[in-house]
């Protein structure tokens, strides 16, 4: 009480002067409360990287530097702090999201071959685009590059003949998964124009649904087929050529017959 002045009258007195002189210290007190520092030392329900970077943030408010010059400063003292890389997703779950074993074993076991198609992934992976179609013949990598992105962002991998009969099917475990398919952030549909063929079209209005639902929810799609540009517009109409035109890209990759002997 020593930093206000005296109590008008000695308690427990509540006359208007002493409860005037309550309010006031009651205030001056709220107003002195620092604020609360987030509590770090809580076990983080998040990521440990962006647990870290938060930590990091944290700390370049509090210091007024900036993260370099933190860690010029760690230097100094002989120390460092650790660069943040994100945590490896484990196999089994690169393998849960629809990803056949031929291709873990060629980009998550090891590293995948350097080629156009997976430099046209690495891309996508980063930007805004929410479409694009890796056409082209056999051996240059198409699907392998597609199902590399599955081991950096959280998807489904399912082959244009497998979404035609989830499409239809009603079994429960079916109807799940289709929903799975229709709303993973990252989906590699493989092999579009591979399928079985339908004189109904009503394969053709199932892939229009699809990449109508995931254009709408602005979830990132990769599509490997054989088709040319012409035959795959043929085949699929020009909405779902717009729509690629629109938000992505049809990309013809270069017919190297030399990608697999370079691997082997």
């Amino acid at each position: 009480m020593a930093n206000f002045d005296p109590r008008p009258h000695v308690a427990p007195c509540a006359c208007e002067l002493c409860q005037e002189w309550a309010r006031a210290v009651v205030s001056t007190k709220a107003e002195r409360k620092p604020d609360r520092m987030p509590q770090l030392t809580e076990k983080p329900d998040m990521p440990l990287a962006d647990f870290m970077t938060r930590i990091i943030a944290v700390a370049c408010k509090a210091t007024g530097l900036t993260e370099e010059q933190l860690r010029a400063r760690a230097a100094d003292i002989g120390s460092d702090i650790p660069e943040i890389r994100p945590e490896r997703v484990s196999r089994d779950a690169v393998l849960n999201r629809g990803v056949p074993e031929i291709h873990v074993k060629s980009v998550y076991d090891k590293d995948p071959v350097d080629c156009q198609a997976l430099d046209a992934i690495r891309a996508f992976v980063g930007d805004q685009r929410t479409v694009l179609v890796l056409s082209g013949g056999v051996g240059i990598r198409k699907t392998g590059s597609a199902c590399w992105a599955l081991t950096q962002k959280a998807g489904r991998f399912c082959t244009a003949s497998e979404a035609l009969r989830l499409a239809g099917s009603k079994l429960p475990d079916d109807i799940d998964l289709w929903r799975r398919v229709r709303n993973a952030h990252f989906l590699v549909l493989d092999d579009l124009g591979g399928e079985y063929p339908d004189d109904k079209g009503w394969g053709v209005s199932v892939f229009n649904g699809l990449l109508d639902h995931r254009y709408s929810n602005g979830l990132k799609t990769i599509i490997t087929t054989n088709l040319k540009a012409d035959r795959f517009k043929q085949d699929y109409g020009e909405r779902v050529a717009d729509r690629i035109r629109e938000t992505g890209e049809f990309l013809p990759l270069k017919d190297l017959s030399s990608v697999r002997k370079k691997a082997s």
